[in-house]
């Protein structure tokens, strides 16, 4: 599972560096400076302020840190590590993937040291090309920085899809109206697929509208809830229930809140925020859409679970 680390996983991701990075870097830069690389990187001042502003990604597999991703504010990838056993399974995509969508229109870019061949050849695969070499420290070439950087490719959509790893898939929508329809709404539209053949993520856009306001979300992901949002709506009893019912997505960027009003109608107060603290920014959009309780509620959730179904799709990963 990827996901944003919190402060809470500050002391699991420092022991990963404590256990991994030193190890790495030793026959390749020498003990000295992978040393410096530990105590300079993964401190946990360094690593605190980074997991507070959204900035680093951990894929954890029965619970332990398999994998770390961690992009500076300046929008560059200088630590991207899996723990060696998790090697060759597509998790290093999915983590630069993660990352890269979290970055400001075409501004990825990536870092390594020269005798780090493996990275650079990860790098390579992934479509970045070396944009400059920096000398290291006392000249020596092993700790020469190689600074990469990778053009932008747009399907249709204006994703950007060479360096998130996806494909456009189809203009499909699911679309919850409100009052008036033709003023308020939110639409569920964009479909994307990871093109890696180990990863079955899917990602689409969440746009709400209302007079005034037009807020979208771009890079919304299924997988950790996979088809929990349809499910949740499914489950809403047409006969009434007291108070609210809500739902919230695992990176918390989009959530819906359920209320049954007179006359068998459910008034849903739509969410949408950036993924918790990210480089775009914060700011949040509240959208209300009102359906019928019965046949309309239950035709909405069968199209959004169709939606959400990450079987099937089009997508050739030959």
């Amino acid at each position: 599972m990827l996901r944003v680390a919190e402060t809470a996983d500050v002391a699991a991701v420092r022991q990963f560096g404590e256990v991994h990075i030193r190890s790495h870097y030793t026959p390749l830069i020498g003990a000295e400076a992978a040393e410096r690389q530990v105590r300079r990187w993964w401190n946990e001042t360094e690593l605190a302020a980074a997991a507070a502003a959204g900035r680093v990604v951990v894929a954890e597999d029965g619970g332990e840190v398999a994998g770390v991703g961690q992009i500076g504010a300046d929008c560059v990838v200088g630590e991207l590590y899996l723990e060696p056993l998790h090697r060759g399974q597509g998790l290093g995509p999915k983590l630069l993937g993660t990352l890269a969508a979290r970055v400001p229109d075409g501004g990825l870019r990536v870092e390594h040291f020269a005798a780090d061949q493996r990275a650079g050849a990860f790098y390579e695969r992934e479509g970045f090309a070396v944009e400059r070499i920096e000398a290291g420290l006392g000249g020596d070439p092993a700790l020469a920085v190689v600074r990469r950087t990778r053009g932008t490719v747009r399907c249709p959509h204006g994703w950007r899809v060479r360096e998130t790893g996806l494909a456009c898939l189809d203009d499909l929508e699911v679309v919850f109206p409100g009052e008036p329809p033709e003023a308020v709404a939110v639409r569920f539209a964009e479909r994307h697929a990871a093109t890696h053949h180990l990863d079955r993520r899917l990602f689409f856009a969440v746009q709400a509208t209302a007079p005034g306001l037009n807020a979208r979300l771009e890079g919304v992901g299924n997988y950790v809830d996979g088809r929990g949002l349809a499910q949740f709506l499914d489950r809403l009893d047409f006969r009434g229930w007291e108070g609210e019912q809500r739902w919230t997505s695992a990176d918390r960027d989009v959530s819906v809140a359920a209320t049954y009003r007179p006359g068998g109608r459910i008034e849903l107060a739509w969410t949408i925020r950036p993924w918790r603290q990210s480089v775009f920014g914060e700011w949040e959009a509240t959208v209300l859409t009102s359906i019928e309780a019965g046949a309309e509620k239950d035709e909405l959730a069968a199209r959004l679970h169709h939606f959400l179904t990450a079987e099937g799709f089009p997508v050739d990963y030959r």
